[in-house]
């Protein structure tokens, strides 16, 4: 906890001390998110003309915000991608979304305090424990927040936030080459994303594996903000020397977050030379021994220690659903991680928990030895035909609160948002 309250701290010295601070870390960086429909006196507006501002020390102060355009398909519109927009570009339209950080919020302003410029809408929020907080959308003003929670570089292959800091191949986005979190001790704690595949070729004689190596994901965009920064990766499955399948994957890096938010067109002829596939999704920790593994499927939790358990072992037979996915890594070192999935499409009779247990286990793709643990999800069927589509969370604290099924729940929900104007 001390960790998270020093970064807090300087923070908050640095954006000139919001004094109205929520009541845990997964509350203050907790994204609040709005269209554009849900705040109408903004529709049709330019977006530079548009600013957020929150009570600050009994001053209206501007606040890090972003509005990020939206393409027709649902995700983040790119100039160079081949989805359109949807609306037009640098206009302000009803998909379009304004993100802020729930803890830049304040109190409700008083009729004396003004704004530089006009303010048009009141945004209310309702926390978790009954109080609410306020955002002012200012239309007009000459001023801007300058923190940036999230700073990303393409050319440098790093993102970096208030929490943690990933450096990737820079030809593949999915190789990990660096991972650092807050003022955690002693090696990377995670040693990488891990994407693999099992499947025959053409018969089920002779299943063959792949992973990293053979998933190839390049940035070919990004779209930087304060709040997130989202990149655009072109995700190939290379087959025997093939292209096989192109994905579309779009990654948000938020302060205490990676969210994938992944679509694929299933091509039939080539999904029919896959023989009974098996893909696994997983994050390869490292040398967390000692850590408690939780999901919300199941009561109990696991103990990492280097060797596979009952317990362990039941685990990876778990079939879970939309809403019952969560898996929870709680350590004492003070970092901590929970995941989970939405499906574009209703999945329960196909994904199910990877876990892994072992301190010897390694490939060419790790950077350390040992699976200490591996844990993520495993699809152990794969549509005959059409779309693939899913979100995947990842979530990092220092310390996480509660138990899996709720702390899903709160991260998944948005909080109760009401605009006045």
């Amino acid at each position: 906890m001390k960790t998270f309250l020093t970064c807090v701290a300087a923070l908050l010295l640095v954006q000139a001390s919001y004094a109205y601070l929520p009541s845990s870390n997964e509350d203050y960086y907790r994204v609040v998110m709005l269209n554009g429909s849900e705040i109408p006196p903004i529709k049709g507006k330019e977006i530079g003309e548009i600013s957020l501002f929150a009570v600050a020390d009994g001053v209206l102060e501007p606040v890090p915000f972003q509005i990020d355009e939206y393409n027709i398909g649902g995700g983040v519109y790119f100039e160079d991608w081949h989805e359109e927009i949807d609306g037009t570009l640098g206009i302000i339209d009803e998909n379009d979304k304004i993100l802020a950080l729930y803890g830049d919020s304040g109190p409700r302003r008083k009729p004396f305090m003004r704004a530089d410029g006009k303010i048009v809408a009141e945004i209310e929020l309702l926390t978790r424990h009954g109080e609410k907080r306020y955002f002012y959308v200012v239309e007009g003003s000459r001023l801007e927040a300058e923190a940036q929670h999230v700073r990303h570089s393409i050319e440098a292959s790093h993102v970096e936030t208030d929490f943690f800091s990933l450096t990737y191949e820079k030809e593949n986005q999915l190789i990990w080459k660096d991972f650092s979190f807050a003022d955690y001790q002693g090696d990377s704690p995670i040693d990488g994303l891990k994407i693999a595949m099992e499947t025959g070729i053409l018969s089920s004689g002779a299943n063959v594996s792949y992973d990293n190596e053979n998933f190839i994901a390049k940035t070919v965009a990004e779209n930087v903000g304060p709040i997130r920064t989202t990149a655009q990766l072109h995700l190939t499955f290379v087959l025997l020397g093939l292209d096989f399948i192109e994905v579309s994957v779009q990654l948000h890096f938020y302060p205490n977050a990676l969210i994938y938010d992944v679509r694929l067109i299933m091509p039939e002829t080539r999904r029919a030379m896959l023989v009974n596939p098996v893909l696994t999704m997983t994050l390869d920790f490292n040398n967390l021994y000692g850590a408690r593994g939780i999901t919300d499927a199941l009561d109990e939790h696991v103990i990492v220690d280097g060797v596979m358990s009952d317990l362990e072992r039941k685990v990876n037979e778990l079939t879970l659903n939309s809403e019952h996915n969560g898996l929870v890594l709680k350590t004492d070192k003070g970092f901590n991680v929970a995941t989970f999935m939405n499906w574009i499409e209703e999945r329960d009779s196909i994904t199910s928990i990877y876990y892994l247990d072992d301190p010897e286990y390694s490939n060419k793709v790790d950077r350390f030895k040992g699976r200490l643990p591996d844990a993520g999800y495993r699809v152990t069927e794969l549509p005959e035909d059409g779309l693939l589509g899913f979100v995947a969370s990842i979530y990092f604290s220092d310390k996480f609160e509660g138990k899996p099924e709720a702390l899903s729940h709160y991260l998944r929900v948005a909080p109760d948002i009401k605009v006045n104007f």
